[in-house]
């Protein structure tokens, strides 16, 4: 196959680049398209010009160019968790609570923002955005985001030993966000129980404590 350069295009303050590849299709089939993506360098300084940004649009390629990508790994994010790394993984690996936690974890705060990332596409800066965005904009404690990084490095983890995808994990090197811990809940004693608690307590200690009638 011949190497692609690509057609290099700015639009706005972003570089973009069009070249032809392999993309998995709702009905599981491939389908060689022409496909455009945003390249990771704005339009701006000394980026103005496409001979200034070649390395980057290279880069870019060279995966496809390589010849040993699995078309795949063109999957949307959002259907790999939610047609292979269920049946595959989670569901043969996790406690009927754990599987409702990750399940929780992924329907209300990961599903959500993923939008149309592939499995190729995803970086770790986009799972440090995502992170960042769960904790700014929920009540999550650092406990909830370690879950959630967990749930998406088990998901990637997967599609390595599927052949799906090669190299590094992109969620091994994203940070857990800072946010505080959820307050543990209180426990409200019975009546029964407080008069337990009294019948055993010394005179003096007793007379701090007062049950209700």
């Amino acid at each position: 196959m011949r190497e692609q350069k690509g057609y290099l295009f700015h639009r706005y303050q972003s570089w973009f680049i069009r070249y032809m590849d392999d993309v998995r299709q709702t009905d599981s089939t491939i389908k060689r398209k022409l496909v455009c993506r945003k390249l990771d360098v704005p339009y701006a300084g000394e980026y103005r010009t496409k001979k200034s940004v070649q390395s980057f649009a290279k880069e870019l390629l060279a995966p496809v160019n390589s010849g040993l990508l699995n078309p795949q790994a063109t999957m949307l994010v959002s259907e790999f968790v939610d047609t292979v790394y269920p049946p595959e993984y989670v569901e043969k690996n996790l406690r009927p609570a754990s599987l409702k936690q990750y399940k929780d974890v992924w329907e209300n705060h990961l599903k959500p923002r993923m939008g149309k990332l592939t499995l190729r596409v995803f970086r770790t800066v986009h799972g440090e955005q995502m992170l960042a965005a769960i904790a700014r904009e929920s009540n999550l404690g650092r406990s909830s985001l370690r879950h959630c990084k967990a749930f998406l490095s088990g998901a990637f983890k997967q599609a390595k030993r599927l052949g799906i995808l090669d190299g590094l994990n992109p969620i091994q090197d994203v940070s857990i966000p800072k946010a505080p811990e959820p307050e543990q809940d209180t426990y409200a004693y019975s009546l029964g129980e407080i008069k337990s608690i009294l019948a055993v307590l010394p005179g003096t200690a007793r007379t701090s404590y007062s049950a209700p009638p």
